[in-house]
């Protein structure tokens, strides 16, 4: 994955996260299966993630991990 595309998708990310709290605080939640799917995608997301971070030379160096 390209770093443009794993910013973009941290950002989007990002994004959903906040949407998702405020919504929270609006109303309580309730488990169905379109939050167990969205849980899925979130924890998939997060795995892509970490994956480009581990392997991206560049991204480890904005990160200060090298």
């Amino acid at each position: 994955m390209p770093c443009l595309q794993m910013k973009e998708l941290e950002l989007s990310s990002a994004r959903y996260a906040e949407r998702r709290s405020q919504k929270l605080l609006a109303k309580s939640e309730r488990r169905t299966a379109s939050s167990a799917k969205r849980q899925i995608g979130q924890a998939h997301m997060a795995y892509v993630m970490q994956q480009h971070l581990k392997n991206c030379s560049e991204c480890r160096r904005d990160l200060g991990g090298e």
